[in-house]
């Protein structure tokens, strides 16, 4: 399978990089959830406890996509006038037999995992190739919410920043969190927001 290659190589390259320093994880449900807060490609998808991390994460996304410097500059209008919204989606996993789903809540990476107070999900009826197609064939997608959110929004950002204490540098609790941390800064202030959006409200 496709996912043991992956799993093979990960696991490889993981165990050279950390040696002896680390207790290596035992299960694939363990490897699993660590390879996919990596972002290697598992049949796991992450999840947090806390709506405002996902949230924070959903608002950095498009922020990060919308001011790609990169871009061409018809692109660059294009996204600036397309992406006004942001999704974060909500599942409730309350009764769903763990045949059909499997919510895996061990923490490997404990640092970065309980800051970011994740979860993990793993479809077990290998029938059905997502969530979607295996909540729609029990006959309830209804436990799936999409929670829509405007997007740029400065004000969020600061709610999320200065009053909960959510932002790379205390999700990603590291050397990594805190590059991120100063990059974003920068990314997000309200005269880049301006920029993006072309809104003189953000400038």
């Amino acid at each position: 399978m496709n996912r043991d290659r992956y799993w093979h190589h990960f696991k490889l390259r993981y165990s050279a990089v950390t040696g002896d320093s680390i207790a290596l994880p035992n299960t694939d449900d363990d490897w699993g959830t660590l390879g996919r807060h990596y972002g290697l490609i598992a049949p796991i998808l992450d999840w947090t406890e806390c709506p405002y991390v996902a949230a924070y994460f959903a608002l950095v996304d498009s922020a990060q996509w919308t001011c790609d410097k990169s871009l061409s500059e018809d692109e660059e209008n294009r996204r600036r006038t397309e992406r006004r919204w942001v999704v974060v989606w909500r599942l409730n996993t309350n009764d769903l037999p763990a045949a059909d789903l499997l919510v895996v809540d061990r923490w490997v990476d404990s640092a970065r995992q309980r800051a970011q107070k994740a979860r993990f999900t793993r479809i077990m009826d290998f029938e059905h190739r997502d969530l979607i197609q295996l909540l729609r064939a029990r006959k309830c997608l209804d436990r799936l919410v999409a929670i829509l959110i405007a997007a740029p929004n400065r004000e969020a950002f600061d709610d999320l920043h200065d009053e909960l204490g959510i932002h790379h540098g205390t999700l990603f609790p590291d050397e990594f969190g805190a590059a991120m941390y100063a990059n974003l800064r920068e990314i997000v202030k309200p005269e880049t927001l301006g920029e993006i959006t072309g809104d003189p409200r953000w400038r």
